[in-house]
C-alpha cells in the first residue's frame, strides 16, 4: 500500500505542476525567491514525497536515514519528471497553437528549423536556451519576471534540483521523522503535555528526576508541584512522549518564557529529557 500511495502521489505531483503551468501560465516549479532560493524545486520535492512519508507514518513504519535518501531521490525524479511530462503532453493544434490537451499532433511529429525531429533532448535544449523566471523580492507579492541564457539556466536548474532534494527530505521531518519511534512495538510514540509549573519548581523537579524515584512516587511527586498561573511570564513545561502499548516514556522538561511580543520561546540551556519507568508513564498519562 505504501508503494501504491507513493506512486500515485508522485504521478499526481508531476501532472499537477505541468497542468498548473498550462492553466495559469505561471511556471511554479522554476519560481525563485531573491533569484537564488529555489522555492519551486522545494515545493516539488515536498509534494512528491508527501504520500510516501505520510503513508509510512499512517502504517506505523519508521522514517530513518534510508527513507530520507529515498525522499531526496524522489524529489529529483519528480522535478525531472515534470520536464519529461511537459514534453509528452505537448501538442500542436491545427491552428498552430501549442497545448497540453491532446489537440492536434504531438511535438515529436514536427521538425526544428534545422530539419531535425524534436526529441526530448532537443526539447530540453530549447527549454534551457532562453527561460523566463518568476521571482519575488522581500514582502512584495507582485510577480517579477526575468529572462536568462543557457549557462545561467543550467545553473538555476541544478539549484532547483537541490531545492527538490531538500524539500523531499524535509517532508520526512514534517510527516513524522521528528517523532520518537518504539522499535519494540513498531509504533510511533504519542506526545502529551502534562503540566505547566511555576518557574520556582524547576529545581525541585530536576531534583526529583535525578533521584530516579521509581513507580508512582515520582508521578505523585510531580503532580504535587505548584502549577503556573496564566499571568506568569515564565513557566516550566513538562511533556511526555510515550508508546501507547508498552508505555516506554521520555519525559521532557523545558523552561519557557514570553518575549517582548508575548510569544512563548524556549530557553534551550534548561531543557532536559529523561527516560522514565513504564509504571510512571502509565500514571502520568492516565
Amino acid at each position: 500500500m505504501i508503494m501504491l500511495f507513493t506512486l500515485l502521489g508522485f504521478i499526481a505531483t508531476i501532472l499537477g505542476f505541468v497542468y498548473l503551468t498550462e492553466i495559469t501560465g505561471y511556471v511554479i516549479h522554476s519560481y525563485t525567491f531573491y533569484a537564488i532560493v529555489p522555492v519551486g524545486g522545494f515545493l516539488v520535492g515536498m509534494a512528491a514525497t508527501a504520500a510516501f512519508f505520510f503513508s509510512r507514518k499512517f502504517f506505523q513504519k519508521p522514517i530513518k536515514i534510508k527513507e530520507y535518501i529515498i525522499g531526496a531521490l524522489l524529489g529529483i525524479a519528480a522535478y525531472a519528471g515534470i520536464y519529461y511530462a511537459s514534453y509528452l503532453t505537448l501538442y500542436i493544434s491545427p491552428e498552430g497553437e501549442p497545448n497540453r490537451w491532446f489537440r492536434g499532433e504531438h511535438i515529436s511529429n514536427f521538425e526544428s528549423e534545422d530539419g531535425k525531429t524534436i526529441t526530448f533532448s532537443r526539447y530540453m535544449e530549447a527549454e534551457l536556451s532562453e527561460v523566463t523566471h518568476s521571482l519575488s523580492r522581500g514582502r512584495s507579492l507582485r510577480r517579477r519576471e526575468f529572462t536568462t541564457g543557457e549557462t545561467i539556466n543550467v545553473l538555476l536548474l541544478l539549484l532547483q534540483l537541490l531545492g527538490a532534494v531538500v524539500g523531499g527530505a524535509l517532508m520526512g521531518l514534517i510527516a513524522g521523522g521528528a517523532v520518537r519511534y518504539c522499535d519494540k512495538c513498531k509504533k510511533y510514540m504519542l506526545e502529551k503535555e502534562l503540566f505547566r509549573l511555576h518557574p520556582d519548581e524547576y529545581s525541585k523537579l530536576i531534583e526529583l528526576v535525578e533521584r530516579k524515584e521509581i513507580g508512582f512516587s515520582l508521578a505523585d511527586s510531580i503532580k504535587n508541584l505548584n502549577n503556573a498561573s496564566s499571568t506568569d511570564a515564565q513557566y516550566v513545561n513538562v511533556s511526555i512522549e510515550y508508546c501507547p502499548t508498552c508505555h516506554t516514556g521520555h519525559l521532557t522538561i523545558k523552561s519557557m518564557k514570553k518575549n517582548e511580543k508575548s510569544k512563548e520561546e524556549e530557553i534551550p540551556e534548561f531543557t532536559k529529557t529523561v527516560i522514565v519507568a513504564n509504571d510512571v508513564t502509565r500514571s502520568l498519562v492516565a
